[in-house]
């Protein structure tokens, strides 16, 4: 009797010992799965660090062809207006004239110059670096910055200009103007301009203003969503 317990016992440790045995080759394999993938999460990290890198190269790629571009297109005008303000020496004229402007308007939408009266800092900093690399004329710089107003920013350019009867304005007059105006980039009150936004170029572009004012605003969704639509082009919403 205790001959056959004990042949029925090493039977269920062999049983046992199998089984452990089992479990021990799943988890081996398990080991081997969790290595494939921490490999895999390693790579990927790997691939997404070099895309984001050759992404950034190329936007830098393609900025600076952009300025290369643009300050080719304005260097013949900028030599014609070099020649205009010889030829007419008066500063007060050459701001304040009521003629066409001097310099032709590049499309609004694809130069840095474009200022709507959103996120002046932003802008003056690209506005800067543009003029310094143009060589701009200082005589000139307020004429060439005010032909990419937008809508709002131009009214504010006409009656400032109006306030000043043809005096001489100086370019860091005329800045410190607009930093005083704008306050950082919004008009009036943020919920004001927000209010008063409307769609002028594309929807990207409405976005990305709407998009700062509503962070400087506190406001219900509902009562937010009022005011994106009611911006938008007319084309948009039909």
């Amino acid at each position: 009797m205790v001959n056959v317990s004990s042949t029925v016992l090493d039977q269920r440790f062999e049983a046992l010992d199998a089984r452990i045995d089992g479990i021990n080759t799943r988890i081996s394999e398990m080991d081997g799965r969790f290595s494939n993938v921490e490999a895999s999460f390693w790579d990927l990290k790997m691939s997404n660090a070099t895309a984001m890198e050759l992404l950034n190269q190329s936007i830098e790629t393609k900025f600076e062809a952009f300025l290369e571009k643009f300050l080719h297109t304005m260097q013949p005008s900028m030599e014609d207006a070099r020649r205009t303000s010889q030829a007419q020496p008066s500063t007060s004229d050459v701001q304040h004239e009521a003629n066409p402007p001097i310099l032709p308007i590049p499309p609004l939408q694809s130069t840095p110059l474009r200022f709507d009266g959103i996120n002046f800092k932003s802008w003056f900093l690209k506005c800067q670096q543009l003029l310094k690399v143009a060589y701009m004329p200082e005589e000139l710089k307020i004429k060439v910055v005010s032909m990419h107003f937008g809508e709002k920013a131009w009214e504010w350019h006409e009656s400032f200009l109006g306030e000043k009867h043809g005096e001489t304005i100086t370019w860091e007059e005329y800045v410190q103007e607009m930093r005083e105006k704008f306050q950082g980039g919004v008009l009036t009150r943020p919920m004001i301009a927000l209010k008063n936004l409307r769609q002028m170029g594309t929807i990207d572009d409405y976005n990305d203003d709407f998009e700062i004012l509503k962070n400087q605003c506190s406001m219900a969704k509902e009562l937010l969503l009022d005011h994106y639509l009611g911006g938008l082009k007319e084309e948009i919403l039909h």
